[in-house]
């Protein structure tokens, strides 16, 4: 179509305007026809065994189907309805072939050859048939089996019951196999968690215990869903949802792996009708077990999480703190690939037990060592991140589970690799323990899903590419953070703040004292005349002697005084020892003596 519209715009824009336009949105409109699916109603159902399992909080769908071909064109498609009043209750679909091979399929959101009415009622997927089906007037069939799951389909009835009463709920649901196709022969069964059943249909039902078989319904026309079934039975399984998860991994490569989850989980049995009272297995229910659950059969009052193998640190909390009630069994992970691993459990116990519409909420958190979960290959350098993608329980549905995993600072090139539909949100950055803008932080990688069940237990991947000279970057910013902190220390010690020198700021001393301003200006003047005091010329050592004498009368600083009067008498041996030098030099015109004297007037100007 491409091809042709570059063609034809050629021609037509030689001829006009108008004409090219047309052309272009003709073209549009041919590639957007080819994109859509177009259903063909050769295909039968043959036969049809459905086997609907309530005895969880999930509502799991097996189904068996042999397709034929008795049109007359060749397919390797088959379309799969589901009906449209259930989509947002959809959790999980899976879909293999007779030897157990994973087949591929798409959301179909665009059909042509179904009826408008019809298709506005239905979700369509397109499975990929293992092999083409070719047109032999059903001669050959090939058979798929589909898992399908739902949550929140089964509704209490009564809504409230008093504390330890029966809860029973109510499952509605199509009676006939919702499909684009006639089904020829049907056959549907239906899985109870209890024999005791209020109401069923009773036509056709063939019940055995915990089971009712319906069938075999022939000649089921497409798209049946005028006919329902409901059943009202006795459910004492754990009724739990979680309205969100959030999982928070944070990879390190000196050799751990933290996981920290909250969770938010709600009762969605029949509410409890009535006060609550504490009763004798409500106070020593640690120690009746069993006994205090019978008693109280519509209420959780304890859950077991499955932990990896490696996992360590294990923590239980809530809003008031840790929970003691809680019981850990650490797991082994096997060297050898053969052996399964054993996966480390906790039992967990909240403060109090659960019942309908009560809800609490808390954090489990632990620690898995790297090398069970992140491998590398030697030769492109590739960290591979390998992760279970549910949550550690299997009884409660997630409304909502998100993901955040935190990979090293300095971590690039990040691909997520996941069996299932996500939600991916923008990378951003996280700053953890001596994180930097200078490092640029740690990637920060999340993703969300809706709907999440006990069959969500496939793992999935993140890879990435990080240099393994990065982890020695901490350490050295620890190193040079200590050098810092003690060359800037000594370099502080050595500078002086002030803008005054030693000898003004013993002058201020001095008048901060309380000495007279006379005083202080007279002590001032001496002081300057010490320092411009030498010993040269025509000066004698004696006439410096007497000169320090009277500077040093008039100081009245107890210091300064005491610093000039030992100058004075140093002056004074140097002179005796002068007089009694050689004869042929006067003693007190010695040069080597008024070189003695002009060191100690130095010395003594540098003390003041």
């Amino acid at each position: 179509n491409i091809k042709n519209c570059a063609l034809t715009f050629g021609i037509a824009g030689m001829a006009n305007f108008g004409s090219a336009v047309f052309c272009i949105l003709w073209s549009l409109f041919l590639y957007t026809g080819c994109a859509t699916f177009k259903f063909y109603d050769g295909l039968v159902n043959s036969r049809v065994q459905s086997a609907t399992y309530l005895s969880t909080a999930v509502t799991k769908t097996l189904l068996t189907v042999e397709v034929k071909n008795v049109g007359s064109e060749s397919v390797d498609k088959y379309l799969f309805s589901l009906p449209k009043s259930l989509d947002d209750n959809l959790s999980f679909i899976e879909v293999f072939d007779s030897d157990k091979n994973r087949l591929s399929f798409d959301r179909e959101s665009t059909l042509v050859g179904v009826d408008s009415s019809t298709a506005a009622q239905s979700v369509f997927y397109l499975i990929d048939l293992p092999q083409t089906l070719k047109a032999d007037n059903g001669a050959s069939t090939q058979q798929l089996k589909l898992t399908v799951a739902y949550i929140h389909q089964l509704t209490p009835l009564p809504a409230q019951i008093k504390k330890g009463g029966k809860h029973f709920v109510v499952y509605e649901g199509l009676k006939y196999f919702y499909s684009p196709y006639k089904t020829e022969k049907l056959g549907t069964k239906y899985s109870f968690p209890s024999d005791k059943l209020k109401s069923y249909p009773k036509t056709g039902a063939e019940v055995d215990g915990k089971r009712i078989t319906y069938g075999p319904y022939k000649d089921v026309q497409p798209f049946s869903s005028a006919d329902t079934v409901r059943f009202h039975f006795q459910f004492h399984g754990p009724y739990l949802t979680m309205t969100e998860v959030v999982r928070d991994i944070e990879i390190s490569h000196w050799g751990n792996v933290r996981f920290e989850e909250a969770f938010q989980l709600h009762h969605d049995g029949a509410t409890l009708k009535g006060p609550y009272e504490v009763g004798m297995y409500d106070r020593y229910d640690h120690i009746m077990g069993s006994m205090a659950s019978n008693s109280d059969p519509a209420s959780v009052r304890a859950f077991k999480a499955t932990l990896p193998p490696g996992a360590s640190n294990v923590y239980y909390i809530d809003r008031i703190g840790n929970v003691s009630t809680s019981n850990f069994r650490p797991g082994k992970a096997s060297r050898d690939a053969k052996k399964n691993n054993k996966n480390s459990v906790l039992e967990m116990r909240p403060r109090y037990p659960l019942y309908g519409g009560w809800k609490t909420d808390f954090v489990i958190g632990y620690d898995v060592p790297s090398s069970q979960l992140i491998s590398i290959d030697g030769i492109s350098r590739v960290h591979t991140l390998n992760i279970s993608f549910g949550i550690p329980f299997a009884e409660p549905v997630t409304d909502v589970l998100v993901t955040r995993i935190a990979l090293p600072e300095g971590a690039h090139d990040v691909k997520v690799i996941c069996p299932y539909d996500i939600a991916m949100e923008a990378e951003s950055k996280r700053f953890t323990y001596l994180d930097s803008f200078i490092g640029g932080g740690r990637p920060l990688i999340t993703f969300s899903k809706r709907n999440v069940i006990n069959l969500h237990n496939e793992f999935f991947q993140i890879t990435y590419i990080y240099d393994s000279t990065r982890i020695y970057y901490k350490p050295a910013l620890i190193i040079l953070a200590i050098f810092t902190l003690f060359a800037s220390s000594m370099l502080l010690t050595r500078l002086s703040p002030s803008l005054y020198s030693e000898h003004d700021q013993d002058i201020m001393a001095s008048e901060a004292d309380g000495l007279p301003d006379e005083d202080n200006k007279m002590e001032r003047q001496s002081i300057e005349q010490l320092i411009k005091l030498k010993c040269g010329g025509s000066d004698s050592i004696a006439k410096i002697v007497k000169k320090l004498e009277q500077i040093c009368n008039k100081i009245k600083d107890v210091v300064t005084k005491k610093k000039v009067e030992n100058a004075v008498r140093e002056i004074k041996q140097i002179q005796q020892s002068s007089s009694k030098g050689s004869k042929n030099k006067k003693s007190s015109d010695d040069t080597d003596a008024k070189a003695n004297v002009n060191n100690i007037l130095k010395a003594l100007r540098q003390n003041l």
